[in-house]
């Protein structure tokens, strides 16, 4: 939707982020989404250089998702919070900011509502594969209300967007929240 492309020159790049693909980024105030954990590092140069040269290894361990995740939605950590829990946590609290643990279901709501932005829409099998079910069994009763209205089109093993879904593309969205 919001970037148009030829078809064979679309941004890979950009692709990562409406398949709701891991990144990793490197330098002050980037982000990554890595282990079902989205985070940034600090913005500040010096803080950012400060926190790297803090590091006592090139790889520092992050908190496992069984003692992090609250049931039913995600949850929120602050540094502080997660460097508690962290065998080399002030490294990491200096150096991440602004964490964030996706659990399985928002993790599914991005992917559907990421994923209707390409004009190919969701495909059923990258779903099942995974989340471990499919996109019928979980979202059944959406995706039909959203087809009978004519906002969605099932074609080719895939859901996508119509042109009326496309001017509407919000109201579809809003469904998978």
């Amino acid at each position: 939707i919001s970037n148009f492309a030829r078809p064979g020159y679309e941004c890979r790049h950009n692709l990562v982020y409406w398949k709701a693909q891991e990144y990793a980024g490197f330098g002050a105030g980037s982000h990554s989404y890595l282990d079902g954990y989205r985070f940034s590092n600090v913005s500040g140069i010096e803080s950012y250089i400060s926190a790297v040269n803090s590091l006592a290894s090139p790889e520092q361990p992050r908190p496992s998702k069984a003692s992090q995740q609250k049931p039913g939605k995600a949850s929120q950590y602050n540094a502080s919070e997660l460097a508690h829990n962290n065998a080399n946590g002030p490294a990491f609290a200096e150096l991440h900011e602004d964490i964030q643990f996706i659990d399985r279901k928002e993790a599914m709501s991005e992917f559907m509502i990421l994923g209707l932005r390409l004009t190919k829409g969701i495909c059923e099998a990258e779903f099942q594969e995974r989340f471990g079910e499919s996109l019928e069994s979980f979202y059944k009763d959406r995706l039909k209300m959203l087809a009978d209205r004519g906002l969605i089109a099932y074609e080719a093993f895939s859901y996508r967007l119509t042109p009326l879904g496309l001017d509407l593309a919000n109201k579809v969205f809003v469904e998978f929240i």
